[in-house]
């Protein structure tokens, strides 16, 4: 993987989790327990989308 398609699928993550965590949040109100899951389990995907990007290099 070249540095340039690094650069655009980390921003791809990003965006992923940015448009996730904004539906978590439509869906569930603040003090759910079901928000602090899906927001945990947001981070894990992206966490391991980044890690499965940089395994790629």
């Amino acid at each position: 993987m070249t540095k340039e398609q690094m650069i655009i699928a980390l921003q791809d993550t990003e965006q992923k989790f940015k448009r996730n965590h904004e539906v978590i949040e439509q869906v569930w109100e603040a003090g759910s327990p079901f928000l602090s899951i899906a927001r945990q389990q947001a981070a894990r995907v992206m966490e391991e989308e980044i890690a499965a990007i940089l395994r790629s290099e």
